[in-house]
């Protein structure tokens, strides 16, 4: 703030599903739109989001679960105004992930989804265990 007072901002409950926006496009100092090509990791199983909350008393005593659980991850390939968009989905019922482009479906490692130039990413809450 402009007076030098601080704002936090608290999570007090959390969603059954989380998306996660990663912002790859963004215009120079010419008005072009550049891709950000950096790597970000993240987890494919259990992302921690307890340490980001302050949940409620009677949350706590249900033992609410801060644990999310990727569902798919979105990346785009090519350069900003063309290129192609590919979706990383986990398949519950066999627990595998497929990588799909366009008509294209193959499995996948799931090691290869956290190093991945993504851009969306879509999370599942756990069921609490």
């Amino acid at each position: 703030m402009m007076n030098g007072d601080k704002r936090k901002y608290v999570i007090t409950k959390l969603p059954p599903y989380l998306i996660v926006h990663i912002k790859r496009f963004s215009k120079n100092t010419q008005q072009f739109v550049e891709k950000n090509p950096t790597i970000v990791n993240f987890p494919v199983r259990n992302l921690e989001l307890g340490n980001y909350t302050e949940l409620s008393e009677e949350d706590k005593q249900k033992g609410v679960n801060t644990k999310f659980h990727l569902m798919s991850s979105v990346q785009h390939d090519g350069a900003p105004d063309t290129g192609s968009y590919r979706a990383f989905v986990h398949f519950k019922a066999n627990d595998q992930w497929y990588e799909l482009q366009d008509l294209h479906c193959n499995g996948v490692h799931p090691q290869l989804i956290s190093v991945s130039e993504s851009y969306i990413q879509f999370y599942d809450g756990c069921a609490k265990a």
